[in-house]
């Protein structure tokens, strides 16, 4: 039997490369667009999904359908980690396709659209989404049917994330149909608030498989879970922050309408922290196309469940 190339092993490796420091790139893409609308002017929006009534609006549009795109060809290094991916990548195009609600009167450098207007685009976006997600179920239980080997690479926990990404998916789709509404108002926010909290737990994964990394130099190792922990606790910090900011503003308000969540501030460290996570991975993993090459096959099967 002839052993793979160098050329072969070497574009797996090379392409994992590009679509971890890719993350990075695009999240540096639409920093510098919110940059270069908001600083000559010293205009900021409350909120980064604020800049799509923006001139940066096509910038965060095509941000969120890279990052989905990568997101589910990314093979995560287990079943649980890739299924994570694959819904957060696919809610991505849920929050780029379906704006935050009108402001009433349009802030600095906004552009604003009619309700109709926006009503029609998320009808033929939203609507695009669909049938793509028809399509991908097709493919996928094709391939589900007729290969052996990938019913096989299945886990339990990843299984049963499965079945949870399928009601998800299908909760938006039936809320798009059945309460028109209430989707244009809440579905961009829930699918972003469900992406931080994927990505989140993804972090924590990660730094649960570098402690079983046992083909790996032990100093390293734990170097590198101390990272990804430090970066997965930085996140929940960012949210509860955020909401202690958000509950003194209500204590010294009670009269107020709502509460006042930091948004902006928010999603900059989320999005931070998120790069963050891709660049220490670029790092870690620069030599490797996943974690199992760094697992022995005996510990792999301790990880069998996941």
């Amino acid at each position: 039997m002839t052993a793979p190339s160098d050329e072969s092993v070497h574009t797996g490796r090379d392409t994992y490369r590009y679509l971890r420091a890719g993350m990075v790139v695009v999240i540096v893409m639409l920093f510098a667009a919110i940059f270069i609308d908001s600083v000559p002017t010293d205009c900021w929006q409350g909120s980064i999904s604020a800049y799509y009534y923006t001139a940066a609006r096509n910038v965060f549009v095509a941000t969120l359908c890279c990052l989905g795109i990568m997101l589910i060809v990314y093979k995560g290094s287990n079943d649980t980690e890739d299924v994570l991916l694959n819904l957060a990548g696919t809610l991505a195009f849920f929050v780029a396709f379906v704006p935050v609600s009108i402001p009433e009167a349009a802030g600095c450098r906004q552009v604003l659209p009619t309700a109709a207007e926006k009503s029609d685009a998320i009808a033929n976006n939203f609507g695009a989404v669909i049938v793509a997600l028809v399509v991908a179920g097709a493919i996928i239980a094709f391939v589900f049917v007729i290969d052996k080997e990938s019913r096989s690479d299945t886990s339990d926990w990843g299984n049963r994330l499965r079945v949870i990404s399928c009601v998800v998916l299908a909760g938006f789709v039936v809320a798009y149909f059945v309460f028109p509404q209430q989707f244009e108002a809440a579905a961009h926010w829930v699918a972003a608030v469900l992406i931080f909290v994927i990505i989140g737990a993804v972090v924590f994964i990660n730094a649960y498989l570098v402690s079983n990394q046992d083909m790996q130099d032990p100093g390293t190792r734990e170097r590198f879970r101390r990272c990804y922990r430090v970066i997965g606790w930085m996140m929940v910090g960012s949210v509860a922050g955020a909401l202690i900011v958000a509950l003194v503003g209500k204590l010294s308000n009670p009269q107020g309408d709502a509460w006042n969540i930091p948004l902006f501030a928010l999603e900059t460290a989320l999005l931070l922290e998120f790069a963050l996570f891709w660049a220490f991975q670029t790092f870690e993993l620069w030599n490797h196309a996943d974690r199992n090459t760094l697992i022995s096959p005996e510990q792999q099967q301790t990880l069998a469940p996941l």
